[in-house]
């Protein structure tokens, strides 16, 4: 890949700004949209942790009653719906980066921490110091997720068929396991408290139902985290950004809102990720309403030139192509 060099200097120009003078922008619309809830963003996180242990209780009754093979590809499914739903919860550590969670700083990082982040071996503060340097300095040096599309040439993945888009990403997973842990700042005091909190879900379970619950949380939480999870979070951040030919961090931020991507790769519906840099107050619950107020109040600028994919294999496409072509799927 040739390096963009020219960005390593300085942050990316931002491309857009909010426009505050037309008659009708309602500032309580923002306002609004932006409001952080803890009932939702923990009830999320509930509902995530609930459903990994309902596909777990798929995994293993389909052991107990059938043979190893119908049962390998249903367990196959099972790390795979598993490896979705953690990225849900790294949704929701980042939600909490951004102070979604609870308007109160020490609320908001203490429920993401114990409900969302921990689970995953991450600590909210310790991610929101490398993501505030992602939306602060974009596009420059000091921007991970710009060095790390460098580092392992995201941009170079070939989506020219799916047997290509494989071998680029095999090629990458390796250095992007380490690279994610790093840039998360995964610390050994982060990986303790993680230990301590699955140590206590593995006592309660023990306690509850006996060692199989809790060899069964072992196996269908810690193995996805580190297989399906892992390429997952490979698929959705290789799209989120393409920096080579672009000027502003507008044109190089991506909404990815196929049925892959709402239902596989942001389970959250947060694939609106060009909304969310542009304001970045919205928590994941309203971008795709703020996706459409902005359409509504800025379609000549927002709405004609947003970048967008529907499938995980295109190029992306422009806002002003939605109007005369239909989705693909």
């Amino acid at each position: 890949m040739k390096k963009n060099t020219r960005l390593h200097a300085s942050r990316m120009r931002r491309g857009w700004f909010l426009p505050t003078q037309t008659a009708s922008i309602d500032s309580r619309t923002l306002k609004n949209l932006a409001k952080p809830n803890l009932s939702i963003s923990a009830g999320f996180a509930i509902l995530l942790l609930l459903s990994i242990a309902g596909f777990s209780a798929i995994g293993y009754q389909t052991f107990l009653r059938t043979s190893l093979v119908i049962w390998l590809p249903i367990n196959l499914l099972v790390f795979v719906a598993i490896g979705a739903l953690l990225r849900g919860q790294e949704g929701l550590v980042h939600a909490a980066s951004h102070g979604h969670w609870h308007k109160t700083a020490w609320v908001n990082d203490a429920a993401g921490n114990a409900l969302a982040a921990l689970p995953v071996f991450s600590l909210v503060q310790r991610y929101r110091i490398g993501h505030s340097l992602h939306h602060g300095r974009f596009g420059s040096i000091e921007d991970p997720e710009f060095a790390r599309y460098e580092r392992l040439d995201l941009g170079g993945v070939d989506r020219s068929s799916l047997s290509a888009f494989a071998k680029s990403a095999c090629r990458r997973l390796p250095r992007y396991f380490w690279d994610w842990w790093s840039q998360i700042q995964t610390t050994p005091s982060v990986t303790c408290l993680a230990l301590l909190w699955h140590a206590g879900v593995v006592l309660a379970l023990t306690v509850l139902g006996g060692s199989t619950l809790a060899i069964l949380w072992l196996v269908y939480f810690v193995g996805p985290m580190l297989t399906t999870l892992t390429v997952i979070r490979f698929v959705d951040e290789a799209a989120e950004h393409q920096y080579q030919g672009v000027n502003t961090e507008f044109d190089a931020t991506n909404n990815n809102i196929g049925p892959v991507h709402r239902w596989l790769l942001h389970p959250l519906n947060d694939g609106w990720h060009l909304v969310h840099h542009l304001i970045a107050s919205v928590p994941f619950w309203n971008l795709k309403r703020a996706h459409d107020w902005l359409v509504q109040v800025d379609g000549d600028r927002y709405g004609a030139n947003f970048p967008y994919r529907v499938r995980v294999l295109q190029e992306p496409g422009h806002g002003a192509d939605r109007t005369h072509k239909k989705d693909a799927p």
